[in-house]
């Protein structure tokens, strides 16, 4: 079975709280966090139908919903790079993608996984917990036109192509 994942932004704390409530013993919340006035919740799932059970639930209360997305069969690596349970040092290139839609940023983190190469790693993966405060991943040997058909206007990405070495102490090693 593939382990999905969904990334609800809402607008208050109590609809995330509502959300969570509803889960059932194979549905696991990965996430409730305050993100100042508003909230996040993640749940992760192999359930078949988890997809139709999560529409049902965000109908409930769709005006609270900012941001709803689902990521199906989540690869390891992202959710470890999430968990700042990877250390890859940057090599040659930075790739940095910034959304306030943390969906979009593990989208574009699956997309890596899926293809990634030897050389090519997520670096860093996170969420900073204020309201309107960007999400971010950080990745390294990927250049923009390697992700171009999943880039959209919602994503800030800034490209450094030679990394200096006097950015190697902001990252663990």
């Amino acid at each position: 079975m593939t382990m999905k994942l969904a990334v609800l932004k809402f607008r208050s704390l109590g609809a995330a709280y509502q959300v969570a409530n509803q889960t059932t013993k194979d549905i696991e919340i990965f996430e409730l966090s305050p993100l100042g006035s508003q909230s996040q919740l993640l749940l992760s799932s192999t359930r078949a139908d988890f997809e139709s059970w999560l529409q049902s639930q965000v109908a409930l209360c769709k005006e609270e919903v900012v941001d709803f997305v689902v990521i199906s069969n989540i690869s390891p690596l992202v959710l470890k790079a999430y968990l700042s349970q990877l250390s890859h040092k940057p090599q040659e290139s930075l790739l940095i993608v910034e959304s306030s839609s943390l969906g979009a940023i593990f989208q574009v983190a699956q997309r890596v996984a899926e293809g990634e190469k030897a050389d090519q790693k997520i670096i860093d993966l996170r969420c900073l917990r204020t309201e309107g405060g960007p999400s971010y991943l950080i990745l390294t040997q990927i250049q923009r036109q390697d992700l171009a058909p999943i880039l959209n206007a919602s994503l800030k990405v800034t490209e450094i192509p030679a990394v200096n070495a006097a950015l190697s102490p902001f990252f663990i090693s």
